[in-house]
Parts: C-alpha cells; sequence; structure tokens
C-alpha cells in the first residue's frame, strides 16, 4: 500500500537518517551517484523517479514525472543511508503546444505511451483514445502534459484553454 511505503520512509528518514543531498532532475534527465559498496536503495514515489544500480557502487537516478520524493541509500558497514531530496521539473522547451476551448476537443497521437502526467487536470482532461490521447479543455488556465515513451523519449505539451 502506497501510504504504507510512504509512512515507512518518513519514519526510516526521522529516526536513521544522515546528511541529506538535495537534486533537481529534468523528466527524463539521468544523474549517476557513486557509493562504494552500495547494499539498499529505497524509493518514496516510484512514480517520480526511477531508481536502479549499475555494478555495486553506482545508482542511476532517471526522472519519471514532476514532484519529490527520497532515495535511501546504504552502504557496507555504514547503519545509516544516505539520503537524496530529488525534485524532478518538467523539461522547460514544450515539444507541442496547443490552444483549446472550454469544452472542446482534440486529439493527439502518442503511440507505445509509458507514463502520462497532467500539470492540472482541472484546466484539462486527457483521456487515452485508439494510438493516442484526446484532451478536452475544461476550465481556463495553461497546463503541462509530460508524456514518457520506451527508450527514455520524453515530450512535454503546453495546452492553453480559453472561453
Amino acid at each position: 500500500m502506497q501510504t504504507t511505503r510512504i509512512a515507512s520512509l518518513v519514519f526510516a528518514l526521522s529516526t536513521t537518517a544522515v546528511a541529506q543531498v538535495s537534486l533537481s532532475l529534468s523528466v527524463g534527465a539521468e544523474h549517476k551517484v557513486s557509493l562504494a559498496g552500495l547494499s539498499r536503495v529505497a524509493v518514496g514515489d516510484p512514480d517520480v523517479l526511477d531508481v536502479r544500480t549499475q555494478g555495486k557502487d553506482e545508482l542511476i537516478l532517471k526522472g519519471a514525472s514532476p514532484g519529490t520524493t527520497q532515495v535511501l541509500a546504504w552502504t557496507t558497514g555504514h547503519p545509516k543511508p544516505q539520503v537524496f531530496s530529488v525534485t524532478v521539473t518538467v523539461p522547460t522547451t514544450p515539444t507541442f503546444s496547443a490552444t483549446l476551448k472550454v469544452g472542446q476537443k482534440t486529439s493527439r497521437a502518442a503511440p507505445s505511451l509509458l507514463r502520462l502526467a497532467v500539470g492540472d487536470p482541472g484546466v484539462l482532461e486527457v483521456l487515452p483514445a485508439e494510438g493516442g490521447l484526446t484532451l478536452i479543455g475544461r476550465a481556463q488556465g495553461s497546463t503541462t502534459v509530460v508524456l514518457r515513451f520506451p527508450g527514455g523519449r520524453v515530450e512535454t505539451w503546453l495546452v492553453t484553454v480559453v472561453e
């Protein structure tokens, strides 16, 4: 259960943590961390950050969707973990921009989509459609949609909804 996992991570942070390192990544970007004797890793929110090990001494952190999470990394001979606070942000340049009216629908191809994040679902509703997505303007405003595809490809859509 998600709540249990996060509660466990917060408890671990409050009782066993040592110095904390803050990192910022864009969706789709990777950051390598070298830690000699890496023995165990925990991530607070795997929807925000993909974490994998490479060999015995390296972590690969990859931004998956916008948000903030923490990673705990234990090394051999050290009972307390190294703590990484990671903020994942939306890439700054959109790959697609659109303006819709409130209630207007449009379709957009998104084959092989793995993951999707909508910045403000009150402004824009995004529904699956055959071979892509249907975008529906819900309220006046602007929002970002971040899409993740196989191979690490990331698209950022900026959608503005007007009256």
